[in-house]
C-alpha cells in the first residue's frame, strides 16, 4: 500500500535509520522526480522542541551554495516532523572510498567544497551538526554536495539518544559533542578534519573497534600524524588536519574560511583566539596575528599634544606598575634582612 506525505510526495523504500529519525526515498507527486524524506520520531520530539526546529528548517531551506544539498520542505505533519531534500545522485565518501585512495590532491579538493558549503552555512549562524562520510556525496561532475543538516541538537541533551547516536556516529563527532556540550563551528571543523584524515589515509584518526572505545579516543588520544600512514602527504596538509583535530575548541581552527585559507596558501593559519591577550602585547589598531606567521611592527603614533594612552597601552602601564611595585617590595625585604645581620 502507497502511503503519502502532505499530500505533496510519495513515501518509497527506506534508506536508514537514527535514533532520532527513518529517511526514506520517496518522490514529487505525480512525477517520478527523487527525493530524501526525514521524518522525526515522535518518542525524540516535544512540541517546544518541534517550535524550535520549524525557524531551523526555515533557515535552511534558505541556504543557497552548489555544495549543499537543497532542502525543498519541512514542517510538522500527521507522520511526526518531517523534511524533504533533493535527492543526489553518486556514492558517499564510503563507497567513493571503496574505489581506493583519491590521492591528496583529489582528496584537497573534495575538502575545499566541504568547507565552501560549510562557510556559506556557518555565516547565517547554520551548524551541520552531524558530517561523516555518509553525509558527503560525489555527485556528478565530480561535484561534492553535503546533506542532511542535523535539526535534532536539542534532543541529544536525553542521556539514552545522546548514548545512541554517540555509539552509531563516534567516529566522527568531536570531544565536545561526545561530551554533550555546547556546538560552534569548530565542532563542524573537527568533524570535516575527521573526513580529511580519512580520504587522505584512507583510516580514521580514532578507530577503537566500538562506539564507546572510539569515543574515548577522541577525548583522550592525539591522532598521529596523516603523513605517518601516507608519506606522499605534504608537511603542510599534516599541520593542517591535525588543527582541525584539536581536542580543545579555542585552540582549532574555528572557521570553515580559515582551513579554506591555510590549503589555498599551502600553509597553515591560525588566528590566536584571546584577543584580549593580543591587546596586551601589541596596539589595538594592529592586525590579529596568525600561527606562524611574523607580528606586524607596532606603527609610532605621532603626538597631537599632551600625553596619551589607548586601552592597550594603559593594560600594558598597569602591568609595569605592578612589576615595578614587586621589584620595589623584595628591595626593601633585602635591606631589612641585611640590616637585621648587622
Amino acid at each position: 500500500m502507497e502511503r503519502f506525505l502532505k499530500s505533496r510526495y510519495r513515501i518509497g523504500e527506506k534508506m536508514g535509520e537514527s535514533p532520532f529519525s527513518v529517511t526514506y526515498k520517496g518522490y514529487l507527486m505525480g512525477t517520478e522526480v527523487p527525493v530524501v524524506i526525514k521524518i522525526y520520531k515522535r518518542s525524540a520530539l516535544n512540541s517546544p522542541l518541534i517550535n524550535k526546529l520549524r525557524p531551523k528548517v526555515t533557515k535552511i531551506i534558505s541556504l543557497d551554495h552548489q555544495n549543499i544539498a537543497r532542502v525543498i520542505d519541512g514542517d510538522y505533519g500527521w507522520q511526526g516532523f518531517y523534511f524533504v531534500r533533493e535527492y543526489v545522485e553518486g556514492d558517499n565518501m564510503d563507497d567513493y572510498l571503496l574505489r581506493g585512495l583519491p590521492g591528496w590532491e583529489v582528496s584537497t579538493e573534495i575538502i575545499k567544497q566541504v568547507l565552501g558549503s560549510l562557510a556559506v552555512a556557518h555565516s547565517n549562524s547554520i551548524l551541520h551538526g552531524a558530517i561523516n562520510n555518509r553525509n558527503i556525496f560525489m555527485a556528478s561532475g565530480n561535484e561534492v554536495k553535503l546533506t542532511d543538516f542535523i535539526l535534532e541538537p536539542g534532543v541529544r541533551v536525553n542521556p539514552t539518544l545522546l548514548a545512541e547516536a554517540t555509539a552509531k556516529d563516534a567516529a566522527y563527532m568531536s570531544p565536545e559533542q561526545i561530551r554533550g556540550e555546547q556546538l560552534s563551528n569548530a565542532s563542524d571543523i573537527y568533524s570535516t578534519g575527521v573526513v580529511m584524515y580519512q580520504l587522505l589515509t584512507g583510516s580514521l584518526p580514532f578507530n577503537g573497534d566500538g562506539g564507546l572505545k572510539t569515543a574515548l579516543q577522541h577525548i583522550s588520544l592525539e591522532a598521529e600524524s596523516p603523513s605517518k600512514l601516507n608519506p606522499s602527504i605534504p608537511e603542510y596538509l599534516d599541520d593542517i588536519v591535525l588543527k582541525m583535530l584539536e581536542k580543545d575548541p579555542l585552540q582549532r581552527i574555528g572557521s570553515a574560511k580559515d582551513v579554506l585559507d591555510s590549503l589555498n596558501s599551502k600553509r597553515l593559519i591560525f588566528k590566536l583566539p584571546n584577543q584580549d591577550l593580543i591587546n596586551l602585547i601589541y596596539d589595538d589598531e594592529s592586525e590579529p596575528i596568525s600561527y606562524q606567521e611574523e607580528a606586524p611592527k607596532k606603527q609610532k603614533k605621532r603626538r597631537t599634544g599632551g600625553f596619551k594612552l589607548n586601552k592597550s597601552g594603559k593594560k600594558k602601564l598597569f602591568i609595569l606598575l605592578i612589576l615595578i611595585a614587586v621589584a620595589a617590595g623584595l628591595w626593601y625585604a633585602f635591606i631589612l634582612s641585611f640590616i637585621n645581620l648587622r
